[in-house]
């Protein structure tokens, strides 16, 4: 698992980015106190 701190300089908030593989696919999971991104706050994404 990876895990990466981004400090916006657009909304002024930090959001953390949480990121691993599993089978073929790989997650994202986003903890952030910001209402827009945590509507997308998961995603899985397939890798060929």
């Amino acid at each position: 698992m990876t895990v990466i701190a981004v400090n916006s300089t657009i909304c002024g908030f930090v959001h953390k980015v949480h990121g691993s593989r599993k089978g073929n696919k790989i997650v994202v999971d986003i903890e952030t106190p910001y209402e827009k991104i945590k509507k997308f706050s998961h995603m899985e994404i397939p890798m060929k």
